[in-house]
């Protein structure tokens, strides 16, 4: 087909529980981190690209991939996720800054960090796919 998609791994870990050790037990208040999760590699080979191609077939292969990870964290439970993208992959790091994922840059780094809410980000991504 000519597009790959690994997808990742679920962080089932939870940070420890905060106890505030000033209030009676039944007044403390424990944080729990969100369940996380990694997009690890997502690929569309040049061909299915082109302006050419998205023209002809109206499809975006990069928006739809991208759909899918964040969909498949969103039904294993994952509240937040995160990725790596080259820092010279400008189309990729405009889409995902467009569909409200933050980006975090570090000097002299390869690639950029990318992290988003998953259920606002597959809302983004549904309707992006939904008016093309």
């Amino acid at each position: 087909m000519g597009v790959l998609l690994k997808l990742a791994r679920f962080s089932r870990m939870r940070a420890p529980s905060t106890v505030n050790t000033s209030q009676s037990p039944a007044a403390s208040t424990a944080a729990v981190a969100p369940r996380t999760g990694e997009l690890l590699s997502l690929a569309v080979r040049e061909a299915f690209r082109t302006r050419e191609y998205r023209r002809v077939t109206n499809r975006k292969h990069s928006v739809e991939l991208l759909q899918a990870g964040v969909a498949a964290l969103h039904a294993g439970g994952v509240e937040r996720f995160g990725a790596y993208v080259e820092h010279d992959n400008v189309p990729m790091l405009r889409l995902y800054e467009s569909i409200g994922c933050e980006l975090i840059r570090i000097a002299g780094a390869l690639s950029v960090r990318v992290e988003g809410n998953v259920g606002p980000v597959l809302q983004a991504l549904t309707e992006r796919l939904a008016s093309t």
